[in-house]
């Protein structure tokens, strides 16, 4: 880019542009001639800029080749695989044109901010799952507001992007493990740092609306003791059974009680405590026959 002033205000272009627009002022005032000197130096920088331009374009197809043969190779890396920045599928080639666009994150840092957005929509898909399952979804402000975040990326992230098929299915399985396998809180990616304002808005937004569900699920029954929660864990295993290997492939889960699951897992350990729960004196007083209780704190 050329720096130049016109009419007091300062500017910038390509030195070809700067000289066509030269050229074309001289053409103005009838000095045809005298562009003929700029006319070869224009020429000279065309032939640069086309040169350039099929350098960049012929090592766009070498890089998108050289990546595509290494994410054919993936399962030989094993562990030592690392998803590819840019993706392969995101560098666009413009054979006529010869010009080349990248469509994707092209370094870790919009890579992060992908992600970030991608584990919000994994939230917001089990949340709308979980109240349409329940008969809650009809009305409810919070799951459309959370239709809406989904309609608003998915047209940033489609469901053949590479990055989605990539790391949503995991993202899937850490959240549905927590909310009904008695899971670890997951490790997601935070809150973007920079996105646009409008893309930064709704991951806050449905973040605000899914971290609750999270936090309820897998911080109830770690405000306890940690070993409620793997005793729970434990437990569901047991009852499973053949089905625990293959829990997180389901379609549907079946939502938990989890405050209750606790009472079943201190009542198997001796540490139940009714007046530690919101019972009413009704209540409390039918859970001190031994039946009752029993039957209330089955599987």
């Amino acid at each position: 880019m050329v720096p130049f002033t016109e009419n007091g205000e300062s500017k910038e272009l390509p030195m070809a542009q700067l000289i066509q627009r030269a050229m074309n002022k001289q053409a103005l005032q009838g000095k045809t001639t005298a562009g003929f000197p700029m006319l070869k130096m224009l020429k000279e920088i065309l032939e640069e800029e086309q040169s350039e331009q099929e350098d960049v374009f012929r090592l766009a197809v070498e890089t998108k080749q050289r990546v595509t043969e290494y994410v054919k190779h993936r399962e030989k890396l094993g562990r030592d695989f690392r998803f590819p920045i840019p993706h392969p599928d995101h560098i666009k080639l413009d054979w006529d044109e010869m010009t080349v666009s990248i469509v994707g994150p092209q370094d870790e840092d919009e890579l992060h901010e992908r992600l970030c957005v991608i584990a919000a929509m994994v939230q917001a898909e089990i949340s709308i799952q979980e109240a349409e399952l329940n008969g809650h979804a009809a009305g409810c402000e919070e799951i459309k507001s959370l239709r809406e975040f989904l309609e608003k990326t998915r047209k940033q992230v489609r469901l053949d992007d590479p990055i989605w098929k990539e790391y949503a299915p995991g993202y899937r399985k850490q959240v549905i493990d927590c909310l009904y396998y008695a899971g670890e809180r997951p490790d997601l990616p935070h809150k973007p740092a920079e996105t646009p304002k409008s893309i930064k808005e709704a991951v806050r937004e449905v973040s605000d609306q899914t971290e609750p569900a999270i936090k309820h699920a897998a911080q109830n029954l770690l405000a306890h003791e940690d070993s409620i929660r793997r005793y729970l864990r434990e437990k569901l295993e047991s009852l499973m059974g053949d089905e625990w290997e293959t829990r997180l492939e389901r379609k549907y889960h079946e939502p938990r009680d989890i405050e209750h699951d606790r009472m079943r897992c201190e009542y198997e350990m001796g540490t139940f405590d009714v007046d530690n729960y919101d019972f009413t004196d009704e209540e409390k007083e039918a859970l001190k026959d031994p039946e009752t209780l029993a039957e209330y704190m089955a599987w």
